[in-house]
């Protein structure tokens, strides 16, 4: 290996060192330096040889370490002299456009413009659904939607009410069949047990024939109790976050062009994760209505099996998860309690970007608990 000069195996004592030792121990292969020809690995291998190489090569190493030092201490120096002179040092200086302080101001009221604009709607949407919770949970299905309802209610009467009297059928024959046989086929038959088998088939008809009122009972039970919680514990759930950060547009002009578009960005983020919890409320508050109308349209079936023993538990099944589903109403209207509560202490913040992701955290927390509303309150009641 041919080498110019000493230093150029490295930049400092112990770095040529160990690149000499590296070349011509661990690779073995000779080498020869130009400007010094005392080491050239290739002459005199003998003891002497090499002892001579060895020595000239720590006298070069410590002159190459020693002259790099001085380098950089006369050219540290020679800067400070320089900056002393006024001399500019590293690349020219480009000044900025005749209008660049325009553009500038001009894209920070921009930027300025749509932050104010993303933050005094941004929560509308959200607070708005959050705000309608208690008068739509707390409703009963004809007050809801009375299309629905009626459409719902003649499709029970025309449809499931006549599956309801052939099951009540079935189910009461079975009982007057079960009632004889264990009275010994009638050797040990009183008339008390055949007027007490009349009297059951006439509740179970009552009841078949009621499954409406029965049901319009449970949730209008449900709307007392929600709109006498609402009226004690719901809050105002409204945001506006300018008005919680004081002096917000003063402070934003203070801001440079980075962070103003940061922090637009983020209002643009928040905006559309708003836009989607906005829908999740939505679906979670009209799917439970859904759910009504679902179960309300069967009721005459699960109903008509309540006069029997064995039957029975499906009618009274159904009973639970019918009041599971009203006690639902009032576990949202203490969701929405709780979230009002903890939205207000948001206006004691100062900072509009923490007051931003609180209020997104705080309403993703409050679309859980609504999700679990429905299985809490079916565990309440055991419904299955």
């Amino acid at each position: 290996l041919y080498v110019l000069s000493i230093d150029r195996l490295g930049r400092n004592y112990d770095e040529i060192q160990h690149q000499w030792r590296i070349l011509t121990k661990e690779i073995g292969i000779d080498v020869c330096v130009i400007d010094m020809p005392l080491l050239d690995t290739r002459r005199s291998k003998d003891l002497l040889g090499t002892f001579v190489a060895d020595l000239v090569l720590q006298v070069l190493s410590f002159a190459a370490h020693n002259e790099r030092d001085n380098i950089r201490k006369r050219q540290a120096e020679g800067i400070a002299a320089a900056k002393a002179r006024g001399v500019h040092m590293g690349r020219p200086v480009i000044n900025a456009p005749p209008d660049f302080d325009k553009l500038t101001e001009w894209l920070k009221e921009l930027l300025i413009g749509g932050i104010m604009e993303n933050l005094t709607g941004i929560f509308d949407g959200i607070n708005g659904k959050v705000a309608e919770i208690a008068g739509t949970v707390g409703t009963t299905p004809q007050g809801w939607n009375a299309r629905v309802y009626n459409m719902i209610k003649n499709l029970s009467d025309s449809v499931i009410v006549p599956i309801a009297g052939i099951v009540l059928t079935a189910v009461m024959c079975y009982e007057l069949i079960h009632m004889v046989i264990d009275r010994n086929s009638m050797h040990d038959f009183e008339t008390f047990f055949f007027f007490k088998w009349i009297i059951k088939a006439f509740v179970a008809i009552m009841i078949v024939s009621h499954t409406w009122d029965i049901i319009m009972g449970v949730f209008d039970l449900a709307q007392n109790m929600v709109n006498r919680a609402a009226g004690v514990i719901v809050a105002d759930t409204s945001l506006d976050l300018t008005s919680i950060v004081t002096n917000l547009e003063g402070r934003l002009q203070e801001m440079e062009i980075g962070p103003l578009f940061g922090l637009w960005f983020q209002s643009m983020l928040i905006g559309l994760i708003s836009w989607i919890l906005t829908i999740c409320i939505f679906i979670v508050v009209f799917g439970r209505m859904i759910e009504i109308y679902l179960v309300t349209s069967v009721a005459p079936i699960p109903l008509a099996t309540m006069a029997n023993r064995e039957w029975g538990h499906m009618g009274q099944n159904y009973l639970r998860a019918l009041f599971a589903l009203g006690f639902q109403a009032f576990l949202i209207v203490v969701c929405v309690a709780i979230y009002a509560v903890l939205i207000r202490n948001i206006a004691i913040d100062t900072d509009v970007i923490k007051a931003m992701w609180t209020c997104i955290g705080y309403t993703v927390l409050l679309i859980f608990t609504m999700f679990k509303t429905s299985s809490m309150s079916k565990s309440i009641f055991n419904a299955h």
